[in-house]
C-alpha cells in the first residue's frame, strides 16, 4: 500500500508532470544460496564462503519521477515515467543449524515504467501502472561472523523489482 502526490499539466494531447511516492511493504523473498566474502582480520586478503540460507524483505520505498504522457481520448492518459527510487531492505543470512546475521540497509536505484489513467467521475480517476526498479549493488557488512574464517560477513545483493499498482486519483 502507499500514496503518491504530483503536479502535471496538459498541453493539447500531451501531458508532462512530476510525482513523489511512498510505499510500505511486507514483501519477502528468498534468494537461496548467497555468496559471502569473509574478511579475515588475522591474515591478509579475504576468503569466500557460501551461505545456504538467506532471506530479504522490502520494508518501504520512496521515489520521485518525471512523467510524460499522451491522451488517447479526453478521459484516458497513457504515461511513461522514470526517476529515482530508494528502498529499505532487511537482509538475513546463515547456514542451517548455525546462527546467522541480519542487517537493514537503504538502497537507491533507477525506476522506469508505463501506465494508463482513466477518469471515472469528475475529479476521480483509476490508475494502472507497472514500474521496474534496478537498485544499485549493495554490500551488507559487519554483522555476524563465519566461524571457519573468524571474520566479518559481507553479503552483496543486486536487487531488482517489478511491481504493478492499481490506484485511485483525486485531481483538482
Amino acid at each position: 500500500y502507499g500514496a503518491f502526490m504530483g503536479y502535471g499539466f496538459r498541453m493539447g494531447p500531451f501531458y508532462a508532470g512530476t510525482e513523489v511516492s511512498s510505499n510500505w511493504s511486507d514483501m519477502a523473498f528468498n534468494p537461496g544460496t548467497i555468496s559471502v566474502k569473509a574478511f579475515d582480520a588475522t591474515e591478509k586478503g579475504t576468503a569466500d564462503e557460501t551461505v545456504t540460507g538467506g532471506e530479504a524483505s522490502l520494508e518501504y520505498t520512496a521515489g520521485v519521477s518525471g512523467r510524460l504522457g499522451y491522451y488517447l481520448n479526453p478521459a484516458t492518459l497513457f504515461v511513461l515515467n522514470g526517476g529515482l527510487s530508494g528502498s529499505q531492505f532487511d537482509v538475513r543470512w546463515g547456514n542451517a543449524g548455525e546462527r546467522g546475521g541480519s542487517e537493514e540497509y537503504w538502497d537507491p536505484g533507477v525506476s522506469y515504467g508505463v501506465g494508463i489513467e482513466s477518469t471515472v467521475f469528475d475529479g476521480v480517476a483509476v490508475r494502472l501502472n507497472w514500474t521496474f526498479t534496478d537498485y544499485y549493488d549493495a554490500e551488507v557488512f559487519g554483522i555476524g561472523s563465519i566461524v571457519e574464517h573468524g571474520g566479518n560477513v559481507s553479503v552483496e545483493i543486486q536487487p531488482t523489482m517489478s511491481v504493478a499498482h492499481l490506484g485511485l486519483l483525486y485531481t483538482f
